[in-house]
């Protein structure tokens, strides 16, 4: 398993990208290594193999790409929350504010049952409002959020403010 400091070298920064005053942490590098995304996989088994969780929640898209091995791993569910529109059954859904625009995220309403113990795994956190709408989401089905994983923390966007009532846990800080 490679350290963490060795998965920071997979990271590769994008100057402008979406928009020019952003420095965009490109993960695909990492994912295009089996090594290091197999490591980033085993970091975060090493930590929830112990927890008393119930199910994982991953947002759309880069979220899955962490969540759903994880739960694999652990013999979890695992729970897509989705754009919407994106889901065939019956949804509950959460509106949230990103970078100016208004967006909403989606769960199948009998995927999570009340008293689940959930993880939320996702890429990155920056503002933490995906985060918190996913909170919101969990909490309206009567769950509860045990911890907050991401591969990268970007304290800089102060998305802790937001989460500041939850645990988080993150692989890489920048």
């Amino acid at each position: 398993m490679l350290t963490k400091k060795q998965l920071a070298g997979f990271i590769r920064d994008v100057q402008g990208y979406p928009t020019k005053d952003i420095l965009f942490k490109d993960i695909t590098p990492l994912l295009g290594n089996g090594e290091a995304y197999s490591s980033v996989i085993w970091h975060l088994v090493d930590r929830y193999r112990h927890y008393d969780i119930d199910c994982i929640i991953s947002m759309e898209a880069r979220g899955f790409f962490f969540g759903a091995p994880l739960a694999v791993q652990l013999k979890k569910s695992f729970i897509p929350a989705r754009k919407k529109g994106k889901l065939p059954r019956e949804v509950i859904s959460q509106d949230y504010k990103l970078d100016c625009f208004n967006k909403c995220l989606e769960i199948h309403k009998t995927d999570l049952l009340k008293g689940s113990r959930v993880l939320i795994v996702d890429d990155i956190l920056a503002t933490g409002a995906t985060a918190e709408a996913l909170i919101k989401l969990v909490e309206k089905q009567g769950a509860e959020v045990v911890e907050l994983a991401f591969l990268i923390d970007r304290p800089d966007f102060k998305g802790h403010e937001k989460l500041k009532h939850f645990p988080i846990y993150s692989i890489l800080q920048y």
